[in-house]
């Protein structure tokens, strides 16, 4: 009974052992599920916090809008400022173009003006204005080369329009000119190969006919002269040019006093062109009419007070007339002339071009009109 009463014991307080063991298992479950419900309501609380402050943050941020396309890789990837400032440089140092282009018009607008109202020195300085800025320009250089000739400075023009010449063979417009300033220069067989070009371009022009007729003349081929001469007058009756061609060409053949009507007929339409009082003042010094030649020569120098030639004619018409205290002052004046007289240089070109190089100033400087 001691043995079994012993073993009820034993058995009663394993019994109780395991019920208070898994009792304390229990309460430490129920436990720990109630302080994680209180951490999870504290990080909830706290994420909540946190969101709200983050709202009031972002009311402060402007919105970007959304876009479904890649941003670029120049997007993305911030500029690099050296490279920036580089350009900027070059910005800066680069000179303004537009105003240089505005300034170039200007000058070249102003000369077009002159030259339309016959203003050649000032038509001239304008167009070497414009050149200064802009020196490739043909239009400018076709225009200062013609103002040249109008001022009679046949030797600066013709190298300018050579140079467009022999750069811009297509440019019809340039046969007349050019021609023109060959006869000038007495390059008649050059000349005459232009100008029967240019009357297949322009072939109701009397003034290429007259060129033309010019370039025989000035090869003593008097009788394809004369046709061509004839031509021009066919085209324009009343065209001074052609009388005043006419009248070289029968000077020419001898045939003085012909020569006389075709020149004071040209005289009648145009009263200022000195080269037909000078070819008139020529074909009375052949006829030994010195008076006659002196008062046609007066009329020319007048206009052209600066022409040499033109006054060593008029001073040996008054020599010969026997008026020699007016040929010897003629004679003084014309030295006084020459020594105070400077070369003109045509602004702009490379040698052999006809336009002279001239240095570019070391800052650019936009001259405006």
């Amino acid at each position: 009974m001691n043995t079994a009463k012993k073993f009820f014991i034993i058995f009663t307080t394993l019994i109780l052992c395991t019920m208070i063991i898994l009792g304390h298992s229990g309460a430490s479950e129920v436990n720990g599920t109630e302080n994680t419900g209180i951490t999870g309501d504290n990080n909830q609380a706290n994420i909540s916090i946190n969101n709200s402050e983050n709202r009031s943050q972002a009311e402060n941020i402007p919105l970007i809008p959304q876009s479904n396309t890649t941003a670029s890789v120049e997007e993305l990837n911030p500029p690099d400022s050296t490279k920036e400032s580089a350009a900027e440089n070059r910005v800066i140092n680069k000179p303004d173009t537009t105003q240089k282009m505005k300034a170039f018009a200007g000058w070249l607008e102003m000369a077009q003006n002159a030259s339309a109202a016959q203003n050649y020195q000032a038509a001239s300085e304008a167009y070497a204005a414009a050149l200064r800025i802009d020196r490739d320009s043909q239009e400018a250089q076709i225009g200062y080369a013609l103002t040249l000739a109008e001022l009679d400075r046949s030797q600066e023009a013709l190298p300018i329009l050579q140079s467009i010449w022999n750069k811009s063979p297509e440019k019809t417009e340039l046969y007349l000119p050019l021609g023109r300033e060959l006869n000038r220069n007495h390059q008649y067989n050059f000349a005459r190969e232009i100008l029967t070009n240019a009357t297949l371009h322009f072939p109701d022009s009397p003034v290429v006919w007259q060129e033309l007729a010019s370039s025989y003349a000035g090869l003593s081929r008097y009788e394809e002269a004369l046709t061509h001469v004839r031509k021009s007058l066919e085209k324009d009756q009343n065209h001074p040019g052609g009388w005043g061609q006419l009248g070289v060409i029968l000077s020419g053949q001898g045939r003085f006093f012909e020569a006389v009507a075709a020149y004071e007929k040209a005289l009648t339409l145009d009263p200022q062109q000195t080269k037909f009082f000078e070819g008139l003042g020529d074909t009375w010094m052949a006829l030994s009419k010195y008076k006659e030649a002196a008062a046609a020569y007066e009329t020319a120098h007048t206009i052209r007070p600066l022409d040499a030639p033109l006054a060593m004619k008029l001073a040996q018409a008054y020599d010969n007339h026997g008026k020699v205290l007016k040929a010897a002052k003629i004679r003084e004046s014309l030295i006084f002339n020459q020594l105070k007289e400077e070369p003109t240089v045509s602004p702009g070109a490379s040698e052999g071009s006809g336009l002279k190089q001239e240095t570019e100033p070391e800052n650019f400087r936009n001259e405006t009109p």
